[in-house]
């Protein structure tokens, strides 16, 4: 076992790490059907409404098809720890700024903001524990007439990180 000891003094606490090549090898990470996701958008979208969602139809990626393109909503199958991201570009000429939200089940999580005046993009990344058949999408709030811009600036994705 290789120890490494009272390397680090931080706010008169002694940090210490040890570290075993064997059980960094043999350590267990739960295996199951792995779930993740990443999703774009080609195309703007003009004139979205309060509560709308932003749709999300090129796919890159979809192991486990829980993220469904035509509605650009993530399904969870099983129970467990998620990783979601979204990103946003506001095409610099909407009437009012964009703000996105991730949301679960109608629930607003977080909220990535894009100003009106410019091209601006916004980003969340949030960690969320899921029960089967909860919902996850992007949806507009705050402020309705706004726009997404496309070409592969405004994304997300997903992964399952822990089943429960």
């Amino acid at each position: 076992m290789l120890t490494l000891s009272n390397t680090n003094l931080v706010n008169d606490t002694i940090v210490q790490f040890y570290f075993s090549e064997k059980r960094i090898s043999s350590r267990s990470v739960p295996v199951g059907d792995p779930i993740a996701f990443s999703a774009f958008t080609w195309q703007n979208q003009d004139n979205l409404g309060l509560e709308q969602i932003i749709k999300f139809p090129h796919v890159e990626l979809n192991i486990g098809n829980s993220f469904h393109p035509a509605s650009s909503v993530f399904i969870a199958p099983k129970a467990g720890i998620f990783l979601f991201s979204a990103t946003v570009l506001s095409d610099g000429q909407s009437a009012s700024e964009l703000h996105a939200t991730i949301a679960v089940n109608d629930r607003n999580i977080c909220i990535a903001f894009g100003d009106a005046r410019k091209y601006d993009q916004g980003s969340q990344t949030v960690v969320l524990q899921l029960r089967a058949n909860d919902e996850v999408f992007v949806r507009v709030t705050g402020y309705s007439n706004v726009s997404v811009y496309g070409s592969t600036y405004s994304s997300f994705s997903g992964a399952l990180l822990y089943e429960m």
